[in-house]
């Protein structure tokens, strides 16, 4: 008799390698005293690139500093815990001079770089309080820039409109990774505008990685920036965390978070107050193409648009969480057509998304918590796919989806979609009252596979003896929107269902100490699962028995492809193939994870895996599990790794 093997913890994921490049050349340090040199742009001047700069811990009083263009590292020293030991502060000096603290316009490449450095009180006439950067591309790294001010001057001393309290960018590719930019400011008065509280980008291809966007303001010098003012003498404020004018931005894993609008007292403006000339609280980009991946934006301030605006601009969004923001969550205005997949759009005072004279493509999402889910105003429209649009009702709601425009021009199409629990008014939250249409002749249409309800049904049920929602597994995974738990009671049912791309929570019905309840029986003659992509939302699976299945191609028991899966408490047993790729399951390109499951008297018979075959730089954790007397005939009787 075989030895059950016990797997504690077994991790096979694709591997990559990469090269570590470090800095030619030697080092030269800065400190008061002791060191090469006793400031920064001396050591600059009087050594030779390429070389590394290490500025030693404490505060340094300079600015304008320049690298002219050569390969420099300048690095500050770095506490054990991470701490950043070394600013560089444009403070106490002579306020009259254009104060960057640094200062980037002799074509700098990525090999420019500036790193472990607190940057902080530089105050600029008119662009980037703490760095500048004109038509060149220098890297800048795990810096904390703070407390910086891009000033206007009502003396011509700054003839454009002040621009990138934190760090500006003009025809620039840089990197900017792993930094915090906070606490940084925009001056705005009268007729000028202002953009840019923390970043500003003008043309060029910047990339943003790994960043806190955080806290930074656009001040207003001239009155009340909270008040009624809305003519052109007021100017407007754009984009508080970050502005972007005719650049290719790419943004990545960052947080964009509390950039507001405020006074010269400080104080910053409420929900209530009714300033109309402020918009893109967390992002304002105009004639634009914008990629953010892995970002939170939220508890961002705008009169308008407080989460993201976008003018003539084409806008990617990626496993994003929009939430939280003042007025409108995304706000795409006369653009190109856009994406928005696998998002959180949470919270948002006014409309989760708003669309006007533009296409969208939304898909894998999810919308709760706005006073509009979707918004689509003139010659909008928007395809939307496996996504649920419920609960949005604050400030009374006017219901999930809102097709304003005046004539007939917008239009939206919800596939595999769940619209529930959006109310209209005080209307309740009735099926009727789940579209506000705005004008009779305005379209939306209710493709294959939407659940429309007033209520949102968190959990399904299927039993044999129809005492459920359901009695078919397959009907009920159909009407079960994302999210949803499909709950199947004890029996032997029958195999060859699929999850339809969709990530829901699939529940067999356990028997505490014994084999679940729920078994799924493939006859001898058919798969039993098929699990395919689900729009980066995770699908979960438990408690079930997955016997007597059989393929002639992929797995027999379970196929699992380009999938997230969590796989808890299951017995795969007695599966075959004979010309397939694996009796128990096939993994292709998917992330799984099994918990406490079981592989029993699985075989391959001309194949390899016969408890699971991992291909295709599949990624799976294994914790908990037992695989006994599985067999296969080219090699991994209990597990196969091939192709990565």
């Amino acid at each position: 008799m075989t030895r059950p093997l016990a797997i504690v913890a077994l991790i096979f994921a694709a591997c990559s390698t990469a090269s570590a490049s470090g800095v030619d050349g030697v080092k030269f340090t800065v400190c008061p005293s002791g060191c090469d040199y006793t400031s920064i742009q001396d050591a600059i001047d009087n050594s030779f690139a390429p070389s590394t700069i290490v500025v030693k811990a404490g505060t340094y009083n300079e600015n304008e500093i320049n690298t002219s263009g050569l390969p420099y590292t300048i690095t500050g020293e770095v506490a054990s815990d991470g701490t950043l030991l070394t600013t560089i502060s444009g403070a106490n000096l002579d306020v009259d001079e254009n104060s960057s603290v640094f200062y980037f316009n002799s074509g700098e490449t990525s090999t420019t770089v500036i790193q472990n450095l607190i940057i902080a009180d530089g105050n600029a006439h008119g662009y980037g309080g703490g760095i500048q950067i004109f038509n060149c591309s220098p890297t800048i790294k795990s810096c904390t820039i703070t407390g910086n001010s891009a000033l206007y001057r009502n003396d011509g001393s700054a003839e454009n409109n002040p621009s990138g309290g934190g760090i500006y960018l003009s025809g620039s590719d840089s990197l900017i990774e792993d930094c915090t930019i906070t606490d940084n400011s925009v001056q705005w008065e009268g007729s000028k505008d202002a953009a840019g509280g923390g970043i500003y980008c003008n043309e060029g291809s910047p990339t943003l990685s790994g960043c806190q966007i955080t806290d930074n303001s656009i001040f207003h010098t001239g009155g009340d920036p909270c008040g009624d003012c809305a003519g052109p003498e007021c100017g407007q404020a754009e984009g508080m965390g970050i502005a972007g004018y005719k650049t290719t931005l790419t943004i990545t894993n960052c947080v964009i978070e509390g950039n507001t609008v405020a006074d010269q007292y400080t104080t910053v403006c409420d929900s209530n107050s009714s300033q109309t000339a402020s918009s893109g609280g967390g992002l304002w980009c105009k004639e634009s193409t914008v990629s953010i991946t892995d970002t939170v934006i939220s508890n961002n301030w705008a009169r308008l648009y407080g989460g993201i605006y976008a003018y003539e601009s084409t806008i990617d969004l990626l496993r994003c969480e929009i939430r939280g923001n003042n007025d409108t969550g995304i706000y795409l205005d006369e653009g190109d057509d856009g994406t928005i997949s696998e998002c959180l759009i949470d919270s948002n005072t006014n409309a989760g998304i708003s669309m006007y004279r533009t296409n969208l493509q939304l898909t894998d999402s999810f919308i709760t918590g706005n006073s509009i889910g979707i918004d689509a105003g003139e010659s909008a429209s928007a395809g939307v796919q496996r996504t649920v649009i419920k609960d949005n009702s604050y400030g009374g709601g006017q219901g999930g989806i809102s097709l304003s425009s005046s004539d007939d021009s917008a239009s939206l199409t919800l596939t595999q979609s769940h619209l529930c629990g959006n109310p209209v008014g005080s209307a309740g939250a009735l099926t009727s009252n789940q579209v506000n249409t705005g004008y009779p002749s305005s379209q939306v249409i209710v493709a294959q596979g939407t659940v429309v309800s007033g209520s949102c049904l968190t959990t399904i049920s299927v039993e044999q003896d129809g005492s459920g929602d359901f009695t078919n597994i397959q009907d009920a995974i159909d009407a079960a929107p994302i999210g949803t738990t499909v709950r199947i009671g004890p029996g032997t049912w029958p195999g060859g269902w699929t999850t339809r791309a969709r990530a829901v929570n699939i529940e067999g019905t356990p028997d505490i100490g014994s084999a679940p309840l729920t078994i799924i029986n493939g006859g001898g003659s058919e798969t039993g699962i098929i699990v395919v992509g689900n729009g980066g939302g995770q699908t979960t699976i438990s408690d079930l028995q997955v016997i007597d299945c059989f393929a002639t191609d992929g797995g027999s028991g379970m196929t699992v492809g380009t999938a997230n899966l969590k796989l808890t408490g299951c017995i795969f047993q007695g599966n075959q193939t004979t010309t397939g790729s694996a009796a128990g399951i096939l993994f292709t390109g998917s992330i799984a994870t099994l918990n406490s499951c079981k592989f029993i008297q699985n075989n391959a018979a001309a194949s390899p895996g016969g408890g699971m075959l991992i291909s295709d730089n599949a990624s799976v954790t294994i914790s908990g599990c037992t695989f006994n007397e599985n067999s296969a005939a080219n090699g991994g009787g209990a597990i196969c790794v091939a192709d990565g």
